[in-house]
């Protein structure tokens, strides 16, 4: 009797394992990345689970964690019904490097994890500055803005923030000009033709980093004349 018992209890262990093993795990990782906003997402396969409906589970870890025998997850998304999961607020260091895993869950069986790493000094997308042109005169007024960053800010996380300038006449960018690792976040642009039309696109420019946008093309025209009229409040 004892080993019928026992036999049952191996045939539903089995059983549990097999369901658990053939459930149909994520696939097709990938960060949605904009300066510190991080969201996972992925894909999945509807057709595995029928008319029954999956959820899914998100966690993370630092890497240095993964050397320890039980390494600390923190669980961003549980059971969530979505293809995706929001860490912008989990907290994790702009310099440090996570493992972040995603898991199927149906009827009580889970599925094997699926993770990837995330690296966000390294692998999170560095938006677009913001740009405005004034001309004055013969001259262009350019005003950067940096991007804003949800958590923290561009200057909190980079001491050394630089601007590439490239600017160029409207319809001759083959002959554009370029100033390079500018510190001023407001620069003025001499030396242009009178009542003429140019274009200026603005990039930062970090150490180490490729990951970044340029600016959106902006175009201005130049006034008719090099004079600048300054008013003198005293008189």
């Amino acid at each position: 009797m004892l080993a019928l018992v026992r036999l049952c209890l191996l045939l539903v262990c089995l059983k549990g394992s097999a369901a658990e093993a053939e459930l149909t795990p994520p696939h097709d990782l990938f960060m949605l990345t904009l300066n510190t906003n991080y969201t996972l997402a992925w894909d999945w396969d509807q057709s595995a689970a029928g008319s029954d409906s999956a959820t899914f589970t998100v966690q993370y870890t630092g890497n240095h964690q993964l050397q320890k025998r039980n390494p600390k997850w923190t669980t961003v998304c549980a059971e969530t019904s979505g293809r995706s999961c929001d860490l912008t607020r989990s907290g994790l260091y702009y310099l440090g490097c996570y493992t972040v895993r995603v898991q199927t869950n149906l009827n009580g069986s889970h599925s094997a994890w699926k993770s990837l790493q995330f690296c966000p000094n390294k692998d999170a997308l560095i938006g677009p500055p913001s740009v405005s042109l004034l001309p004055i005169g013969q001259t262009l007024e350019v005003s950067i803005k940096d991007p804003e960053f949800k958590m923290s800010s561009l200057r909190n996380v980079y001491s050394r923030v630089r601007y590439n300038i490239t600017y160029w006449k409207e319809g001759q960018e083959e002959q554009a000009r370029t100033h390079s690792d500018v510190q001023q976040d407001w620069v003025v642009l001499d030396n242009l033709d009178p009542s003429t039309k140019y274009c200026v696109q603005v990039r930062i420019n970090l150490t180490n980093r490729s990951r970044i946008e340029s600016s959106s093309v902006l175009c201005e025209r130049t006034g008719d004349t090099g004079t600048l009229f300054v008013f003198d409040s005293n008189q």
